[in-house]
């Protein structure tokens, strides 16, 4: 009898053990639709006490150890395995290198039209083999280098060339922009030859409100007007794709087939008078052409704000969306971050007065704006998670 409610109570105990644990991962419902996978996730996340802080370990600035002006107009930047930080700067078209510690290594690349310079320098990516990739936006072309700084070769764009999402050994995933009465948006891969070799689809182009001044044409960007964010997971080879007016991510597999669709419940932020005066205040202080500031106060403004205006993946390939939810407290401004894992499941929900830029060895590197002499500062951060 004894033995009986023993085996009794260690079942009931058991039972109740998978209860709790299907009742911890049923965040999300899952089903198939057209051979879609629909993760419709809750409105709370997986982890709602989940919180994360980057703690500050080294900045960058414009100066060096010596106080010598190393860095005028820093723009984008990446990280390699050895810790080495690469940033690009627009004032002298060259890449610059900086050791793990901050120091000063070297620079490479110079504005010109030759073999690797560049007339206008963008975003910068690393191959699978630590071959760089760099966007020429003026020169309409991309350049490849070794991981030391060496050019190699480049490629002259057919089309405008845009963000890249996923890269191999001989390919690049990226948008492709075609401009016309009406704009077109892509994403495509092509080869290091600039040839298309497979096309995602066509997805929604920025709005933009055009005006013409004599025989010049203006354009500015309107403010939270839907349009396609994208990000890619280098590691699974995955692009994210999220037309912001709604709360819904397709997931594309390697081979540009949409196998995933990730959505939950959400509730619009309103679109305030502050936002209103913030915007047209933005350029205040374009005082190279009255033009702008002009079309700025044309533009015609929307009630609500979209979802998000980016999204990143960290290096356990969660996606990290940028929602357009802010709080003030202590005088900071925090920003919400709804994370998924790579499941689709809703994760955590974290709340941030940094944003985060680019995730690599542990760290999370991001960009901080001076209050005193109004520079942009490269900050490198460790990442502390909280239950």
């Amino acid at each position: 009898m004894k033995l009986q409610m023993v085996i009794v109570t260690f079942l009931l105990g058991v039972l109740l053990l998978f209860t709790a644990c299907g009742e911890k991962e049923k965040s999300a419902v899952i089903e198939i639709v057209d051979g879609i996978e629909c993760v419709h996730c809750s409105t709370s996340p997986k982890y709602p006490k989940k919180t994360v802080t980057f703690e500050e370990e080294l900045a960058i600035g414009e100066e060096d150890e010596k106080g010598e002006i190393i860095l005028f107009q820093p723009s984008s930047y990446l990280v390699d395995s050895d810790g080495n930080i690469y940033i690009s700067d627009r004032s002298d078209q060259k890449i610059k290198v900086f050791n793990s510690e901050g120091k000063y290594l070297r620079f490479f690349g110079q504005e010109g039209s030759g073999p690797g310079e560049f007339q206008s320098i963008g975003r910068m990516y690393w191959l699978p083999d630590e071959r760089m990739a760099v966007i020429d936006y003026r020169g309409r072309r991309t350049s490849f280098f070794t991981k030391d700084g060496e050019f190699i070769n480049s490629f002259q764009w057919k089309t405008f060339l845009g963000s890249i999402y996923l890269t191999t050994d001989s390919t690049l995933t990226c948008e492709e922009s075609l401009f016309g009465s009406e704009n077109q948006l892509f994403i495509k891969r092509f080869n290091f030859n600039g040839e298309e070799i497979l096309n995602y689809g066509e997805f929604t182009a920025p709005g933009f409100k055009m005006i013409r001044s004599g025989e010049m044409a203006f354009a500015i960007s309107l403010p939270y007007d839907p349009k396609s964010v994208f990000t890619g997971d280098f590691k699974k080879h995955w692009i994210y794709h999220c037309l912001n007016s709604d709360y819904l991510i397709e997931v594309y597999d390697q081979n540009g087939k949409l196998f995933r669709k990730i959505d939950r419940p959400y509730e619009p932020v309103p679109f305030t008078e502050k936002d209103k005066e913030d915007y047209i205040m933005s350029f205040a202080d374009r005082d190279d052409n009255p033009v702008f500031q002009k079309m700025a106060k044309e533009v015609e403004l929307p009630s609500i704000k979209t979802i998000t205006e980016r999204m990143i993946v960290d290096e356990q390939s969660n996606l990290w969306l940028v929602t357009n939810e802010e709080k003030e407290e202590g005088g900071k401004t925090f920003t919400a971050y709804d994370i998924f894992d790579k499941d689709g499941y809703y994760y955590a929900r974290v709340w941030s007065d940094i944003n985060p830029g680019l995730f690599a060895n542990g760290k999370m590197y991001s960009y901080h704006v001076d209050e005193e002499t109004e520079l942009r500062v490269l900050k490198r951060y460790k990442v502390v998670w909280g239950k």
